[in-house]
């Protein structure tokens, strides 16, 4: 049917709308409203009413546009939908980066969900053997060829039949970047202590002469690696080691105190 060429009713929503921030949920009220407005305006013309009466009739009955305007600028806040709004594309593109590099650079890896545990490694010593003097979980750092390296776990102990000293650590190998290069700096890491004692990485070639750095990478994961390694012969009076890389370019060094429990 024709309403008013006065338009009543669309200026009565418009203004019922105009303070709701954000324009989906505008458009979705606004809609809702005028609506609702044409079936009160049918039902007063069914009623007999001509077509102006029937819409002044139903825009009083609405009430007062500013009433319902500071109502609805209430009830729709605008926080979440521009949340929505603006966080749509942020969330497709972190979703897409995930999924390539879940495809191209989890495939080339096992283990991507990066899920190790260092605590069965550091753990699995026989307490009955040994003598733990020292269980750490230290904080240095080091940047190498968009790597972190990192120590999050070292264990110094002694047999209890020779007194022989070892550490036991986790290096992990972490990155943001799936498309790295495959992570190779356990290798060759070896030890170095404050009384100017080296444990250089073993050499395969000439029967395993200690003291020595050695072990074995054990997860390799899309965002960090970490290796399981050792240092034998550890001297007694050493209170500070550092693990050092000088190969291929690439050098770091992490320096760990050993805080022995009396």
């Amino acid at each position: 049917m024709k309403y008013s060429t006065n338009c009543m009713a669309w200026r009565w929503v418009d203004a019922a709308t105009r303070r709701i921030r954000f324009s989906p949920d505008r458009a979705r009220v606004y809609g809702e409203l005028m609506a609702h407005m044409h079936d009160a305006i049918d039902e007063r013309v069914a009623a007999g009413m001509d077509g102006k009466e029937a819409e002044a009739r139903a825009v009083e009955a609405m009430g007062d546009a500013e009433e319902v305007a500071e109502h609805l600028a209430r009830l729709y806040r605008p926080f979440w939908g521009f949340l929505w709004k603006y966080t749509r594309v942020p969330a497709f593109l972190a979703a897409l980066y995930l999924l390539f590099a879940v495809v191209f650079g989890g495939l080339l890896r096992s283990g991507w969900l990066d899920t190790y545990d260092p605590e069965p490694y550091i753990s699995q010593l026989n307490a009955d053997n040994v003598d733990i003097l020292a269980d750490l979980r230290p904080t240095a750092r080091a940047r190498v060829c968009g790597y972190t390296v990192s120590v999050p776990r070292l264990r110094l102990w002694q047999t209890k039949d020779g007194g022989e000293r070892q550490i036991s650590f986790v290096l992990r190998m972490s990155s943001a970047n799936p498309w790295l290069a495959s992570s190779m700096f356990y290798r060759y890491v070896y030890a170095t202590d404050d009384l100017g004692n080296t444990y250089l990485w073993r050499n395969y070639d000439n029967g395993f002469p200690k003291p020595e750095t050695a072990g074995n990478l054990a997860h390799r994961g899309l965002f960090s690696s970490h290796a399981e390694l050792w240092v034998s012969e550890v001297d007694r009076n050493a209170t500070v080691i550092t693990f050092r890389y000088d190969g291929f370019g690439q050098i770091f060094a992490l320096e760990v105190p050993l805080e022995v429990t009396p």
